[in-house]
């Protein structure tokens, strides 16, 4: 029963606690309001109105598997990242033409299309 009690009293702090912060937040947004700062009014109503959302920090390896751990997330991008910039299979699709001045002064190629810059 104790036990309880002693979450409860907690729970109950933490509300009045956010009570008093939530009655501050609208002083400052009235404030702003009489003020005409309407960026700032509209950026702490819209702060006021969502949820909180956590940050998730998590990432699937290879295998499938998933991992929280901070030093294999950041692994995992690098090998990621280094594959796709220091050759695999994405280069060999990429094919490079050649355009003359006559058909970049002409605005199209032969097949009638826009020459990309």
């Amino acid at each position: 029963m104790e036990e309880y009690k002693e979450k409860r009293r907690k729970i109950i702090h933490k509300r009045i606690i956010k009570e008093e912060w939530m009655s501050m937040e609208c002083g400052n947004m009235e404030l702003l309001r009489k003020h005409h700062e309407c960026r700032k009014f509209y950026k702490k109503i819209d702060m006021a109105r969502k949820k909180f959302k956590p940050r998730v920090n998590i990432c699937k390896n290879g295998d499938g598997s998933l991992t929280s751990n901070k030093e294999e997330i950041f692994d995992k991008w690098v090998r990621h990242f280094d594959k796709l910039l220091n050759g695999s299979k994405y280069n060999e699709c990429v094919t490079f033409t050649t355009i003359s001045s006559n058909q970049i002064l002409m605005g199209k190629t032969q097949d009638n299309r826009c020459p990309h810059y």
